[in-house]
């Protein structure tokens, strides 16, 4: 048992080597998009950016982190702007990477199941929390997650929910909007798109909502998720 463990070890090690110490993951996975360095498939950290005007020393929760780097909604956010949080994701090797390779933690297990109330006391995040992600699959996982989170103890200033609409359909985006409208959260863009295809959706507390000098137009509604990222810096 203790050779089969110790192998498993080096294995890993070999793989984190070849994957991150002899890659350059930051310069292999990043882009510059409007002035910025960023990670995120769908630009959500972008949005996070441009949201907070440049925030430093935020807070984050990202509920489904895959890679410590490459799409990472929560990388930029720790390495340009300081940036402390908690991820969260069920692959082993993932979170072993990351825990290798990242400042902040990331927890092992099954999203559905955590006591998030108790893990985000323990870790003592702040009762405002700047950022929280939700992304795992299949999206009714994601609506499960979302029910487990402590709407009544901690609140969340920004909120990106991807509910992949243009795979499964409106019912877990329209269940999701059910249950954070009923939480006071207003939403600032839904079924944001990329290649005309909506699977996410974007959503403000309401103390932001009120920073916010142009309203007008919102939420906006089936728009790419670069521009709209963009365009935060705007509101």
């Amino acid at each position: 048992m203790g050779n089969a463990r110790s192998l498993m070890i080096l294995v890993d090690l070999t793989k984190y080597f070849f994957r991150f110490i002899l890659s350059d993951r930051r310069k292999k996975y990043g882009k510059t998009i409007d002035g910025e360095e960023i990670f995120s498939s769908n630009y959500q950290d972008l949005a996070v950016i441009k949201l907070f005007d440049r925030k430093h020393g935020g807070t984050y929760v990202e509920i489904g982190a895959q890679d410590a780097v490459k799409r990472s909604n929560s990388y930029a956010l720790e390495i340009n702007y300081g940036w402390r949080g908690l991820s969260f994701e069920i692959d082993r090797e993932y979170v072993r990477f990351f825990n290798w390779f990242r400042h902040n933690t990331c927890i092992e297990g099954d999203a559905t199941k955590h006591d998030y109330a108790e893990i985000f006391n323990q870790h003592a995040l702040p009762k405002i929390i700047d950022y929280l992600q939700i992304d795992i699959d299949p999206p009714e996982a994601s609506l499960a997650v979302l029910k487990q989170i402590p709407f009544d103890q901690f609140s969340f200033s920004f909120i990106t929910f991807e509910h992949d609409a243009y795979q499964f359909g409106q019912q877990t985006a329209l269940a999701q909007r059910q249950i954070l409208e009923l939480n006071g959260y207003v939403p600032l863009a839904l079924d944001v798109s990329q290649d005309n295809k909506p699977f996410e959706d974007w959503w403000v507390s309401q103390a932001i909502f009120a920073k916010l000098a142009d309203k007008t137009d919102l939420p906006l509604k089936n728009q790419d998720c670069q521009t709209i990222a963009i365009e935060l810096a705007r509101l």
